[in-house]
């Protein structure tokens, strides 16, 4: 074991990826059902739903930010 874990995010689909920002305030995950869920994160606080992202089709596979944390990118399998 190589880590602790500090709280669980939960939800009833699987997650295919997960992304933070790069200051780290914000969590990204991308799931089966082709939606991207963000989660605002602070230091000893459990992570709060920001938003749900729809428009996939298909499986998120891959989330991840731009350098300056202000863009998110999804990529599924719906091929967009």
């Amino acid at each position: 074991q190589t880590g602790t874990t500090v709280w669980n995010v939960e939800t009833k689909i699987g997650i295919e990826s997960i992304a933070f920002s790069t200051d780290g305030s914000i969590l990204a995950a991308g799931v089966k059902n082709g939606a991207v869920r963000v989660w605002t994160v602070t230091a000893g606080s459990r992570p709060v739903v920001k938003c749900i992202l729809k428009g996939h089709i298909d499986r998120v596979n891959s989330v991840t930010f731009s350098p300056d944390g202000k863009t998110l990118a999804s990529a599924s399998r719906d091929k967009t």
